[in-house]
């Protein structure tokens, strides 16, 4: 009855929901060969909506990117397998890039889905060495940086925002870059994006610090041990132990650092915009931009939310769903930002004391998040004005609602 109520107050969530329940059915269609098939099957168990976001770029970049993010995964759980002793991990992180190339090596870790994946790594190991030249450097060279950042990063604790934005580049500002190659190496978007790291890195940053920010309680609750990258110069300001905030009388103070860190991740979001509308292939552009779109609508659910500190804050999935049926190119992209760089606005204005250090510099970056965005979809408006595109016609798109329909009813009947 739960998703039934949702579906009566979002009603214009319904049709988009049945696409994503397409979309999910299509990305579980597994290739025939073994090393693909098993590829899929594992990216499907750890990342559905990631699964589904890959279905749409052509063939050899998919799977060229499937093992990149696997390859990753498998390096992302040794790093997070607190059980694994220092003098083990850390080697380990430092050489894992070699592993790749190594058709018989496998390990037992991690927990989940993540045991299978490392006990069974010389699948994605043969698929790896299937991949053409190119896309195998950037895989091995990114994995090679990841990897000794993160052996930098296991002995110590996140104090600063300048080393919270070094561990941000090693997890995940590196996979903006690789991808980056990855587009360029495909010969899809142009040989430029092979110098974007700049702006690469920040798309990075700002999907790992909107995950960062909403794993609170996940990551401090975390056994046998925490790992926390809540860099220190931030929360040391509103409390002394990073697990105060748990503690419904810290309300007041728990709040305050949420909302700086939101801050902090916002101040990323112009270079993201910059990135984005360099990009030129319609696939690519919606397996980057998704991503981004939903991380900016995270942090509007997290922003002055305190439940971030006692359970799960995550976007409704209809309204993913949403974001991934309408989103199409770079003007419904500028549009969701300024969207939800409105409503945290909206937010900051009248929920938070004017005594708040970071409300007016929030009111700030949102204001600009709203007058770039608006500036860009008046150009991108001009621009397809001067095209004169032929819309697509009514009875067209009726024609593809009703068998929509049918389809849908069809699988909810077979199922």
């Amino acid at each position: 009855m739960g998703k039934l109520a949702e579906i009566v107050r979002h009603p214009d969530e319904l049709i988009p929901l049945m696409g994503m329940y397409i979309a999910a059915k299509r990305a579980k269609r597994l290739p025939q060969e073994e090393g693909l098939k098993f590829c899929y099957d594992m990216l499907n168990k750890v990342s559905r909506s990631f699964a589904i976001v890959i279905q749409q770029l052509p063939e050899r970049l998919r799977d060229a990117i499937c093992v990149f993010y696997l390859v990753l995964r498998a390096l992302d759980t040794v790093e997070d397998d607190m059980a694994l002793d220092d003098e083990v991990k850390i080697p380990l992180l430092r050489c894992f890039h070699e592993k790749s190339r190594d058709r018989s090596w496998k390990m037992s870790c991690g927990y989940g889905h993540y045991v299978s994946l490392m006990e069974n790594y010389p699948c994605v190991t043969d698929v790896f060495l299937s991949l053409d030249y190119e896309y195998q450097r950037v895989i091995e060279d990114i994995c090679k940086r990841m990897g000794n950042g993160m052996a930098d990063f296991i002995p110590k604790e996140v104090k600063t925002v300048k080393e919270y934005n070094l561990y941000c580049h090693y997890v995940a500002g590196l996979v903006g870059i690789g991808l980056s190659q990855l587009f360029a190496s495909s010969g899809l978007e142009s040989k430029e994006f092979f110098k974007l790291d700049d702006t690469a890195n920040e798309m990075g940053l700002f999907l790992q610090k909107t995950n960062i920010i909403r794993d609170y309680l996940e990551d401090i609750n975390e056994e046998p041990a925490p790992r926390m990258f809540w860099p220190k110069e931030i929360w040391g300001k509103y409390a002394k132990a990073l697990e105060d905030f748990k503690d419904a009388s810290n309300k007041r103070s728990a709040l305050a650092c949420l909302n700086h860190m939101i801050t902090d991740a916002l101040s990323h979001v112009d270079e993201c915009l910059d990135y984005m509308s360099k990009l030129r292939d319609p696939s690519i552009f919606a397996f980057c931009a998704i991503p981004q779109v939903m991380a900016i609508g995270t942090l509007e659910a997290c922003y002055n939310n305190h439940n971030v500190f006692t359970g799960v804050v995550k976007m409704r999935r209809g309204e993913t769903a949403k974001i991934m049926w309408f989103l199409k190119d770079y003007t419904d992209a500028c549009i969701l930002f300024r969207h939800y760089a409105k409503l945290i606005a909206a937010k900051a204005q009248v929920q938070i004391d004017k005594d708040d250090p970071n409300r007016e510099r929030i009111l700030e970056i949102c204001q600009r998040i709203e007058t770039t965005a608006s500036a860009r979809i008046e150009s991108c408006v001009r621009e397809a004005s001067d095209l004169d595109p032929t819309p697509l016609p009514m009875s067209t798109r009726i024609l593809f609602f009703i068998v929509s329909i049918m389809y849908v009813s069809c699988q909810f009947l077979q199922n």
